[in-house]
Parts: structure tokens; sequence; C-alpha cells
């Protein structure tokens, strides 16, 4: 149900993508959806024989790409997120398992290096601008079943990607995948900024490193047949997590997210660093310009709070440290444009 969540959330109150630690179960979620799907399909078409079944998914894939073609110009958010859109390019490789089965994996290195080349090619050249999935996602789908179809045993790709090191990655691949945005996030979220490349390079090889650990320990073991377990022993340690899970995730929503999990007045040093992004001496304004938002104290720190409705919850904050900090907080609000602070430090005039 991830998708569907992350559709109906984006929108002007979201956070920023980048902060949401499990933003990545969307596109598992689509395929969760094609694997309940398909096979009823599949189910239900059998008796026309397999290749008209193949033109019915040939048919069905140009609908969902026609509609990934509109999506992004009309409704772009539900165009990434949701299966419609999606589902065309998981079709294409059920298209390429039907030519498989009829044909087998052809040796064509002209073939297997032109769909590599296209893969290389889209992530060197595609960017946070380009719009997906649309007619942009056609090269690097195209180039995937390209490798798929045309690189059989002896082909040159097939040698390139035998390479030990090149399948150990694609072996905690998935794990991988699960591993790093949540690391990211959280990073992210600590931060307060964006991450330098070094430190997200550090965290991608982080992700790798418990990817490693996560496929050795848990993914290997599940696979292996000789694993030996009770189902309910199995069952029943499922639905003891699932249960924590759901607990603290229910009582985090009635208590608004552990609000009161830090006292009032105590905030975390390095959020006013964040919030005081640009101090003004009283020295260095011109004795015309009005800088004095009340009648405090001189003594008082005045910050003016200028930003959109999030900005509203740090006026909050700083009311909560006034009196520990000798803060003298003022919020103006202007829709949507984030928010900044200006610190006036003993203002005078």
């Amino acid at each position: 149900a991830s998708n569907f969540l992350f559709t109906i959330e984006s929108g002007y109150f979201d956070s920023q993508s980048e902060n949401k630690p499990l933003l990545h179960t969307w596109s598992l979620a689509v395929e969760e959806q094609y694997y309940l799907i398909f096979p009823i399909f599949l189910f239900l078409c059998w008796k026309f024989g397999k290749n008209k079944i193949f033109w019915f998914i040939v048919i069905l894939a140009s609908i969902s790409f026609i509609i990934s073609e509109w999506g992004w110009r009309n409704k772009p958010i539900a165009n990434f997120f949701l299966a419609p859109s999606r589902i065309w390019e998981i079709f294409a490789g059920s298209i390429a398992a039907l030519i498989i089965k009829n044909k087998g994996i052809k040796n064509n290195d002209t073939c297997s290096i032109l769909g590599l080349t296209i893969i290389i090619f889209s992530i060197v050249l595609y960017n946070k601008d380009i719009p997906y999935p649309s007619f942009y996602a056609l090269p690097p789908v195209v180039g995937t079943i390209l490798i798929i179809l045309y690189t059989g045993k002896t082909s040159l790709i097939s040698k390139i990607l035998s390479n030990r090191f090149i399948v150990g990655i694609g072996l905690i691949s998935y794990s991988a995948y699960l591993w790093h945005q949540p690391i990211f996030s959280f990073t992210r979220i600590r931060l307060l900024e964006e991450p330098s490349k070094w430190i997200m390079i550090l965290l991608s090889m982080m992700s790798l490193l418990l990817a490693y650990i996560s496929w050795r320990w848990i993914e290997k073991p599940f696979r292996s047949k000789s694993l030996n377990f009770k189902k309910s022993y199995f069952i029943g340690i499922l639905f003891l997590c699932i249960s924590i899970f759901l607990f603290f995730g229910l009582i985090g929503h009635k208590t608004n997210g552990y609000e009161n999990r830090k006292a009032a007045g105590h905030l975390p040093s390095d959020f006013y660093k964040f919030a005081t992004l640009a101090k003004v001496n009283s020295d260095c304004i011109d004795s015309s310009s009005p800088c004095k938002l009340s009648s405090s104290d001189d003594n008082f720190n005045e910050i003016l709070l200028i930003g959109d409705s999030h900005s509203v919850d740090f006026h909050f904050d700083f009311i909560k440290e006034s009196i520990d900090r000798n803060l003298s907080p003022y919020q103006i609000s202007t829709g949507g444009c984030g928010f900044f602070a200006i610190q006036f430090e003993n203002c005078k005039s």
C-alpha cells in the first residue's frame, strides 16, 4: 500500500522525499501488485494459448506506456508511484520471458553490447529533471531486454557480467536496496542539510556492508533447501516482530510523533545553528532602520522567523526556549517559501 500512501501524501505539507526512510518501498508495492494480479491474468487467459497471451501482454504494455506519457504531463505524482503507468516496464520482462521460452537465449555480441551501452548512457545522462516514467524510461528498459535476450554463455557481455565481483554485487543488490534509503534519510535528517559527496560515498559503503551481512545471515539461510524450522515457530516470530512495530507505531501516532520525548526548553544545540542562518549585529545596522521588534530588555536576542506554516513549529520551540536562552521570537507567515531566521543580537535601535 505504500505507493498509494506516497501518492496521497505528496503535496504542500509533504516533507522532502529524501527525508522519508521508507520511500523506496513504493517500488516493492508495485512489484507485489504485479505478482498478485499477473497470475490471475494468466489463469484467465491461458485457454487462449501462449501466442495470444503474448499479444495480450504487448497490448497491455502499450496501454500502460501511453498512460505514462499522459501521466507525466498531467498527473506526475500518480504517474511516478502508481502501477498503471509503471506496469509496462515489468511487462517488458514478461515479454522477454515468453520469447526465451519459445526461442531460448541467443549469442549476439552486437545486441548485448548495444543493450549495456544504452543502460550506461541512461545512468550518465539522466538526472532528476527527466520525467519518469515516460519515453525516457524506454531506453534503459530496452537495453535490459537486449542483454537478457542476447547474452548467451559465450558472449562477451556474459563474460563481463560473470565476473565474481559483479556477481557478488548482484547477490547483495536487493539487500542494498532495502538498506540504502533509511541510511541516507536518517543522515539527512540528523545533519539538517544535504550530506557531502564523501559522506554519501561512506554511507554507500555502509549500505553494501549491511547488505552483505543481511544477505549472508538472513537471505541465504532462508533460501537454503536444507533449512529446517517449524512453520508455526517461524510464523510466531513474524507475528511478534510485527506486533512490536505496530505497538510503537500506534503509540507514536497517538502522541503526535512522541512529541514529549524531550523536555520543553531543551532542544539540541545544533537546532539553533540551523535555525539562525544569518546573525545581524546591532553595530552593523543603519540607525534609521528599525530592528527592535518589541519593548523587551536589551539583553534579549531577538529572532525573526520568516516562512510558511512549517516555520510556526520552530516559532513555538523558540518560545519554549525564551526563558532559558533569553530569546524573543517573532514569526511572519509567507505561504510556501520555506523559512529562514535572522537573529538580532542586543538590538538597540
